[in-house]
């Protein structure tokens, strides 16, 4: 996993990198859950991916991520380590053993 937020500051580069992979098999505007629960970096995510012509869903928990991502089918989420209710690590794991989800790629974002 590389990392793409540093003592709060997001690599664009990386980040534009992997969405770019996930945007080759599908040609159109996805949408992308983001998990975070620091609103700077959230707001800067959302920014971010919709510069590269994909729509920020914004989920506060991972709970709430789940839901979005059963209901919406995203190619990707973008969601913290560190959340309130579960690890990302957890979350992870929960995304595996749902049929719903297991196709979902998780980019997690760590800090340093």
């Amino acid at each position: 996993m590389e990392v793409l937020v540093k003592n709060g500051i997001i690599d664009n580069e990386t980040m534009l990198s992997e969405l770019m992979k996930f945007n080759r098999k599908t040609h159109k505007l996805e949408k992308i859950p983001i998990v975070v629960e620091n609103a700077t970096i959230t707001r800067a995510l959302s920014m971010m991916v919709t510069k590269y012509g994909y729509k920020p869903l914004q989920a506060k928990t991972g709970a709430d991520a789940l839901k979005i991502a059963k209901k919406e089918k995203p190619d990707i989420v973008i969601a913290e380590v560190d959340l309130s209710d579960m690890s990302g690590f957890d979350l992870s794991e929960k995304f595996i053993l749902s049929p719903a989800t297991l196709d979902i790629n998780i980019v997690l974002l760590g800090r340093s």
